[in-house]
């Protein structure tokens, strides 16, 4: 919690070893002897994060019964998620090219997370039990989001959740009639 209150007051391209190490009151070589570099902190930061926010989803969804309900909880959790990634860490564009492989490895721990609890989703419908390429479904609708949100046009987020809520309703009773539903 401490490496993340430093990266969340200084930003991510700031913050040094040194602050973080003195801020926990550990001597520097403490802090490398468990992170070889600031970005294994970062992704460490970022893993146990993303595990606060999974249980943080799951809990949510398990209060709604319908799987557009839960659609609907997963996309207000992303928006939320991705509005708190980007303000914590004070990322910018500017810190992309210069860190492209950890953000290559954050986005892809992301991604995972993200279509694993979107294809739990899916399989908790009973009218999808019997797709047999669920979690390629469950993929696609999380690139659908993510696209969705990386690509909004407006700060405008009450609009960004309308779009993505319809998108999830459009996605779910396609794969509906897809199954033979009605």
């Amino acid at each position: 919690d401490t490496a993340r209150e430093v990266f969340s007051e200084y930003g991510y391209k700031k913050t040094t070893m040194d602050d973080v190490s003195s801020r926990m009151n550990i001597s520097r070589s403490a802090l490398y002897y468990y992170y070889k570099n600031k970005d294994d902190l970062f992704y460490a930061i970022m893993k146990n994060w993303l595990k606060d926010y999974r249980n943080s989803v799951e809990n949510a969804i398990s209060a709604k019964t319908s799987t557009l309900e839960k659609l609907e909880v997963f996309c207000e959790y992303y928006i939320s998620y991705r509005e708190k990634y980007f303000m914590m860490f004070k990322f910018n564009d500017d810190d992309y090219p210069v860190n492209f492989n950890l953000y290559k490895r954050i986005k892809g721990m992301s991604i995972e997370l993200q279509s694993e609890i979107i294809t739990g989703i899916l399989k908790m419908d009973k009218e999808f039990r019997n797709v047999s390429d669920i979690e390629y479904c469950g993929y696609l609708l999380t690139h659908s989001i993510r696209g969705f949100v990386f690509n909004s046009l407006t700060g405008d987020v009450h609009k960004l959740q309308q779009d993505i809520s319809e998108m999830c309703r459009i996605f779910y009773f396609g794969l509906h009639h897809y199954t033979g539903g009605n």
